[in-house]
């Protein structure tokens, strides 16, 4: 049983897949494999936040930026 790949191999030794759909950064740094899920939270909070932005009034986006 010893003899089995390691679960987690070293990053140096994983081939970078390529870029799946929606998965932009993977081109720019590769070796940072981030999932499409992860990608997609990342913009929805992005998207969030300019919404936010754009209810408050000028005087709180001069603050929140």
């Amino acid at each position: 049983m010893t003899s089995h790949r390691p679960l987690i191999e070293p990053l140096s030794t994983t081939p970078t897949q390529p870029s799946r759909k929606g998965n932009t950064h993977e081109r720019t740094n590769p070796g940072i494999v981030t999932t499409d899920a992860e990608v997609f939270k990342a913009e929805a909070g992005r998207r969030r936040m300019k919404a936010i932005l754009r209810r408050q009034p000028a005087r709180l986006r001069a603050v929140l930026y």
